[in-house]
């Protein structure tokens, strides 16, 4: 799975400095007698190109 988020997701990282510190967490909770697990893979690095900070009309001088 760590793989397939370097291919999927680390193409969209605009942080220069990425150590690539992907960490997988997995947490368990019972659901109507069932035990449901749920996996999450991240970056700790990670930062989107698309909500990265844009620049405003007062930081332009409009």
């Amino acid at each position: 799975m760590k793989e397939l988020y370097k291919k999927e997701i680390c193409i969209n990282c605009a942080n220069e400095n990425c150590t690539n510190g992907i960490e997988e967490i997995k947490t368990q909770e019972l659901v109507i007698e069932q035990i449901r697990t749920t996996t999450i893979i991240r970056c700790k690095d990670f930062i989107c190109k698309n909500k990265r900070l844009k620049r405003n009309k007062k930081d332009l001088g409009w």
